[in-house]
């Protein structure tokens, strides 16, 4: 804990107080299904209060939250499931706990942590807080889920490193986001993924996990296929070959990451794509040469795996036209 953060009011400014049952289905339609009620029992649930404001930048998505003492449990998802989301939460005021994987930490102001919206979690605030929550689409992180398994519900060490970069960087950007020309939301979108991260490899390196030999192997990949990405002839046998390790090796350590080694590959290709589409200096780029630059040669297909993976064709990602 390094002291408390200061956030301006931007995303807050005009937003409503709502009581706990308007807060509740708040909750439920913006972030997932959870079961919200007040901890302090002597207050009536009209009595509570609760404001939220919130943008979208491509697919993230940053939520100032200013709210009297409550919890909020998980629910079954529901038949369509829980879209893959991780959030990312800097505390500005107040404390918070967070209980997911079997464990718990408790948040004062300046503390960061990471939580996964698929998986069974709750949320315990004792007292009146305010958080900064970033939602950001696994596909976005570096790392595999295994590894960031190993992260959710623990305070990130944020005295050092990408962590005491990205506290006033996102609390900054929270607060003067509504002062940007919508041209720089891109860059500045893709520089909060890329920090945050870095928090995540940074604190996953310290905790000692990627001492573990696979889990060093498929850092080892990602960042070589990262420099070679337009390279299509890179496959599971090429790769072993390059880091001098056997094809059976090389899909041992990506299954620990839930993740085969040609799947890995494509998410990565279609990740680099996707920021390709949305930065502004590519704005004269043909879609089909921007998927030549991730290593996609046929655009046909390339165009059938980007709708899988994000709901929508590229040209209409680009233009903004993208599932909410």
């Amino acid at each position: 804990m390094t002291g408390a953060t200061v956030l301006e009011p931007g995303l807050l400014v005009g937003q409503r107080p709502m009581d706990l049952d308007e807060w509740a289905v708040k909750i439920r339609n913006s972030f997932m299904p959870m079961d919200v009620r007040s901890a302090d029992p002597s207050l009536l649930d009209r009595e509570f209060r609760a404001r939220m404001g919130g943008v979208s930048i491509g697919d993230l998505r940053i939520s100032c939250i200013d709210a009297d003492p409550h919890s909020a449990h998980s629910l079954e998802p529901s038949r369509g499931g829980v879209p893959p989301f991780y959030k990312f939460t800097l505390q500005l005021n107040g404390t918070s706990m967070i209980i997911q994987d079997g464990r718990e930490t408790v948040l004062q102001p300046g503390d960061m942590a990471i939580y996964d919206a698929a998986r069974p979690c709750s949320l315990i605030f004792t007292e009146s807080f305010s958080c900064l929550l970033v939602q950001l689409p696994r596909h976005a992180v570096e790392l595999g889920p295994a590894a960031v398994r190993e992260l959710t519900a623990r305070t990130l060490c944020s005295d050092y490193g990408p962590a005491a970069l990205a506290k006033p960087f996102l609390a900054n950007l929270a607060g003067q986001i509504g002062n940007c020309h919508p041209s720089a939301l891109a860059p500045m979108s893709e520089a909060a993924v890329r920090l945050i991260g870095s928090v995540l490899i940074e604190e996953h390196s310290r905790l000692g996990a990627c001492t573990e030999p696979t889990a060093g192997l498929v850092g080892r990949v990602m960042r070589y296929l990262d420099g070679h990405i337009a390279d299509d002839t890179l496959d599971a046998k090429t790769l072993a070959a390059v880091h001098n390790v056997s094809l059976r090796s090389l899909q041992r350590a990506f299954t620990k990451e839930g993740l085969t080694v040609s799947a890995a590959v494509r998410l990565r290709r279609l990740e680099h794509a996707r920021r390709a589409l949305l930065d502004p200096a590519n704005a004269y780029q043909t879609v089909a040469g921007l998927a030549a630059r991730s290593g996609f040669t046929d655009p046909a297909l390339f165009s059938r795996l980007f709708r899988q993976q994000y709901g929508t064709t590229p040209s209409d990602y680009r233009a903004g036209k993208r599932p909410a």
